[in-house]
């Protein structure tokens, strides 16, 4: 019977940007076709490599430039143990007795390794296929009245569930090839994605209000971990605005914090564009698809966030596009939750009384997260939700320093 002895992605568990794999297997092949068959219950794709050994694989030399970066652990039995860093490799064996290379079982006849055996029951550590949860994830969201408090409360019901569970696998694995093919025609490369309960799902989000199921990244995923700070405000800024922005911006890479905004015109532009000129890190925490750019005149600025820091967005890809764009204009607010559970604070530069930005601020005080808000905004006589929201937590700075003072600063001394 074939065995799945080790399954190790691209960027540690959780990436589905490179689906090209390399197959390593013991003894006589089967037909492709079962190899097929064994990888779609993984959501994964087999090599033409049916009539190879592992002998005549691992010397063959494409795939030793695609495993140029694995590290391999051998015994008497051959290669078992491998650790990733740029590419997707499945290990194959038959099982005990097979033959040929000869290598069998690794752990107590099971054929698997006993961290990474697919059927694990610990819902933390079990390894999942995140091409098959993408897939499900994205079908959930094809349900009439859905939402992310639907979603938020259905696994909060089934908390040892993940996406797949709730979706046949066929229509899964059918939503999950053509959000990857949307994802090609949209010259997004490396893509990857988060899923709640598994795998490296950031801790953080589960301070949100509604957990997400799924989120999707593209970019330095290790980010996420860092100490970080939202920098957030109107789209249409005073021009005292966007220098108030560039100047915090400026003392909080000093200070060597993340600086993450949501990508739009104004204040979140202006905080992406300086930390990348102060050499600092950023991240972009998107209302849309990776597949899209709002604005589409920031799409360059998405591009280089992607690729030299990180890029995440929560937001289903088939859903967005066969809706109508008001309606998708409801995933802005959402999409500003998330920008809060995932940093320590959030400041307010310039906000109107209808800003989406205000949405972060109540996000932010419902998660425990400090709030700051710039003197400026109480200043100004046409605005009443400073004052507001100064009444139920958030914190009146004057400027940066004001706002380190808070931050280290215990809880109870805010």
């Amino acid at each position: 019977m074939l065995k799945l002895l080790t399954l190790v992605t691209t960027n540690g568990l959780g990436t589905v940007g490179c689906l090209d794999t390399v197959v390593i297997g013991s003894g006589k092949w089967p037909a492709l076709e079962r190899i097929d068959d064994a990888f779609r219950e993984y959501g994964l794709h087999a090599t033409e490599a049916s009539q190879w050994t592992s002998r005549q694989a691992w010397s063959c030399p494409s795939t030793r430039q695609a495993c140029g970066k694995f590290r391999v652990g051998t015994d008497r039995r051959g290669p078992r143990l491998l650790t990733a860093c740029r590419h997707t490799l499945i290990l194959l064996g038959m099982g005990a007795g097979t033959g040929g290379d000869g290598w069998g079982p690794t752990a107590e006849g099971t054929g698997m390794t006993p961290e990474l055996e697919l059927e694990e029951r610990n819902f933390q550590t079990r390894a999942v296929s995140p091409f098959r949860e993408m897939g499900a994830y994205e079908a959930l969201w094809s349900e009439e009245r859905v939402s992310f408090k639907s979603l938020s409360d259905r696994f909060a019901r089934h908390p040892d569930c993940l996406p797949s569970h709730f979706v046949p696998e066929k229509r899964a694995l059918h939503c999950a090839i053509q959000v990857k093919q949307k994802m090609d025609e949209a010259g997004v490369r490396g893509f990857g994605v988060r899923v709640y309960g598994a795998g490296e799902y950031p801790g953080r989000l589960r301070d949100a209000m509604y957990p997400l199921a799924l989120l999707y990244y593209q970019g330095w995923w290790d980010l996420v971990d860092s100490p970080s700070i939202a920098v957030v405000g109107a789209r249409k800024p005073t021009a005292e605005g966007l220098a108030r922005t560039r100047r915090l911006v400026r003392e909080l890479v000093s200070d060597e914090f993340t600086v993450v905004s949501g990508l739009a015109a104004g204040v979140d532009a202006a905080a992406h564009e300086t930390a990348i000129e102060e050499n600092g890190r950023t991240i972009a925490v998107l209302g849309t698809p990776l597949s899209h750019s709002y604005p589409k005149e920031h799409r360059t600025l998405q591009r280089y966030i992607a690729e030299h820091f990180l890029v995440v967005s929560q937001v289903p890809v088939m859903r967005y596009e066969s809706q109508d764009y008001r309606r998708n204009r409801g995933f802005f607010p959402e999409r500003n939750a998330t920008m809060s559970a995932l940093t320590q604070a959030t400041i307010i530069v310039e906000a109107g009384e209808t800003s989406g930005t205000l949405t972060q601020a109540r996000a932010a005080l419902r998660q425990g997260r400090k709030l700051f808000v710039l003197d400026s905004c109480f200043r100004d006589p046409r605005l009443t939700w400073p004052a507001r929201f100064a009444e139920q937590g958030a914190i009146r700075v004057r400027d940066y320093e004001d706002v380190r003072r808070h931050l280290s600063a215990p809880p109870d001394q805010n």
